[in-house]
């Protein structure tokens, strides 16, 4: 017992010892004075709203509080509030996209703060990406004459409001209020639009996580064309039209051909000057392997067709089932397939043709020479690596060039190895080369037997043809064919 009794007393004689320096140390930091702080809020949460962030707390049990101090911090300013010690919520007005650190104190009446964890928000403002992504509600707007014509995207259940503002013909002030049935019915023609004055879309709604209601900026509807990637590379190809000047280029065409798979017919609308409108006329076909362009959105395609003729008179000429089969209405007139037209080929005596890749079918390429889209040349099988194949042509005398003509091979056992793309190039010397279209690469046809002109930008003098083609793997082989590469 008495061992017990002194091993006691000598823990309590150390833990006496340590209280010593833990109060030396602690009067070291604090100059002998006590620090007190004042009774902890607790439960803070912080809520983003639009362009402000709201906060609540539960409040201590420290009678001395007379203050809450309300702190919301960003790494560029810092907003202070000071509320009534039964305060249990605030609002944060006035603030911009960023991170604030919002912390939330209990003042007493010595002024001490009582200690705060900071909560991280960031309000909804203009520039928040839940914002950005709300609905503009219209995928496409055309200003047509006095038509307004839109393409309605997908109602959200956040909609509040939806309606354009604009100046009609007479001269009055318009409102047209746009409802779900509206974008159900996905394309509408707004009439009797004074489309030289201002045109705009306004919206309201709320989000999800965001309690206010959010007036969304105003959308100025413009002339400015903006055509979808796959139409705008088919202009590009076609005509050369610079991507610095869609709306210049579509205002000045009179005539349109379209010959692409496309998504959506609805950029012809921009083509307000557009007295007619050619589709499928560049597709020729041997034989009987069709393959017509195609277009994804039918319904926005017919609406788009229908609409430019009434509005700009534009008349409409299909090829053969090209696009929409079997569809018609007024200003469209349909033919069959397009023939080649009559071209003043070069003769190829004395020509030569060679491949930047040894291959065991070389000894045939003098096929793609003779024009006849009954023979033709094919590399050699082979599998796994796929080969860029530069094929290059020695006219021997520099020769006048208006265009080249390429032509798929029409056997069937070569189906799945026809290029869709090649790239077109001339040279005098056979050390400098030059795009021969306006584009680097080409696109072909890939029906069998298919024949595509490529028109050469201008009449251009060369001695030299290279044409690169790329093969293509078919059940389980790589190769690619062609028939012909003729020159006119």
């Amino acid at each position: 017992m008495k061992h017990n009794i002194f091993i006691l007393f000598s823990l309590l004689a150390i833990l006496a010892s340590c209280g010593d320096d833990l109060a030396s140390t602690y009067s070291d930091f604090t100059d002998g004075k006590p620090i007190h702080y004042a009774g902890k809020v607790k439960d803070v949460s912080v809520s983003p709203g639009w362009q402000c962030l709201r906060a609540t707390w539960t409040l201590s049990n420290d009678p001395a509080v007379k203050n809450i101090i309300v702190t919301c911090a960003s790494e560029s300013d810092t907003i202070q509030q000071t509320l009534d010690p039964t305060a249990t919520s605030c609002k944060i007005d006035n603030l911009s996209n960023k991170d604030y650190t919002v912390k939330v104190q209990s003042l007493d009446t010595d002024g001490s703060l009582s200690l705060a964890d900071g909560v991280v928000s960031r309000p909804y403002t203009y520039d928040h990406e839940s914002v950005r992504a709300f609905t503009r509600g219209v995928n496409k707007a055309f200003l047509a004459k006095d038509h307004l014509l839109l393409i309605m995207g997908n109602w959200e259940s956040g909609i509040e409001d939806f309606h354009i503002s604009f100046t009609a013909t007479n001269g009055t002030e318009q409102t047209k209020q746009l409802s779900q049935q509206d974008f159900t019915t996905k394309y509408l023609d707004i009439t009797g639009v004074d489309t030289s004055k201002p045109i705009v879309l306004h919206r309201s709604g709320r989000i999800e996580g965001c309690e206010d209601l959010i007036q969304f900026e105003d959308y100025t509807f413009t002339k400015d064309v903006l055509l979808n990637t796959d139409f705008a590379s088919e202009m590009t190809e076609r005509y050369g039209m610079s991507n610095d000047d869609e709306t210049g280029f579509a205002t000045k065409m009179q005539s349109v051909e379209v010959d692409r798979n496309l998504y959506t017919l609805e950029d012809l609308l921009y083509f307000s000057n557009a007295k007619t409108v050619y589709l499928g006329k560049n597709r020729y076909f041997d034989g009987t392997h069709f393959a017509w362009p195609t277009v994804d959105q039918t319904a926005e395609s017919k609406w788009a067709i229908e609409k430019m003729h009434e509005i700009y008179g534009t008349d409409f000429v299909v090829y053969g089932d090209s696009y929409l089969p079997g569809f018609m209405t007024s200003g469209l007139t349909r033919k069959d397939a397009n023939t080649l037209p009559t071209l003043n080929y070069l003769s190829t005596k004395g020509w030569t043709i060679s491949n930047s890749e040894t291959d065991n079918n070389n000894k045939y390429l003098s096929e793609l020479l003779d024009n006849k889209p009954s023979t033709a040349w094919s590399s050699w099988p082979a599998s796994g690596i796929s080969r860029s194949m530069q094929l290059t042509i020695d006219m021997k005398k520099e020769e006048t060039v208006h265009g080249v003509k390429i032509v798929q091979n029409n056997s069937s056992e070569s189906e799945g190895f026809q290029p869709a793309q090649v790239s077109l190039q001339y040279s005098k010397d056979g050390q400098t080369w030059s795009d021969l279209g306006y584009v680097e690469n080409v696109t072909l046809g890939t029906a069998l037997g298919e024949a595509t002109l490529v028109s050469a930008k201008k009449a251009t003098t060369a001695r030299y043809l290279r044409v690169t083609v790329k093969e293509q793997t078919y059940l389980g082989q790589t190769k690619v064919s062609l028939a012909d590469i003729a020159v006119y």
